[in-house]
């Protein structure tokens, strides 16, 4: 999609949220396994947490194999009505639960430590 469908949708949201992809940059995962992922673990946070989490925490998600990408969307599908009920905190615990290597491991565990101190 264009850039100006981009923006069109940017102003359909509120002005006080940001849609943050769990798993970005979206020049790493934008095919196979890692596209399906980045696409289903989506959540609203609001403005502030959002620029804070890129600009201080985390500015990206290393990429695994496609074989481990492949083995974290099977067991996504295989249980995906309980993980989509999970909040944003839940699936970043959930997804460095579900991938075997360690920096994907170590940034989503990252995000988990930064989304639970700031939400809960």
């Amino acid at each position: 999609m264009g850039r100006k469908g981009r923006r069109l949708r940017k102003r359909q949201r509120a002005a006080h949220t940001n849609k943050h992809h769990l798993i970005f940059q979206r020049c790493h995962f934008n095919s196979g396994y890692g596209l399906l992922l980045r696409q289903s673990f989506v959540y609203e946070l609001d403005v502030d947490t959002h620029n804070k989490l890129h600009r201080d925490i985390l500015h990206d998600i290393p990429k695994p194999s496609e074989k481990a990408l492949e083995a974290v969307w099977r067991a996504y599908t295989q249980h995906k009505a309980e993980i989509d009920e999970l909040d944003i905190v839940e699936a970043c615990k959930w997804l460095a639960d579900a991938c075997n290597d360690n920096a994907w491991r170590a940034c989503m565990m990252r995000q988990y430590w930064f989304l639970f101190s700031e939400l809960y």
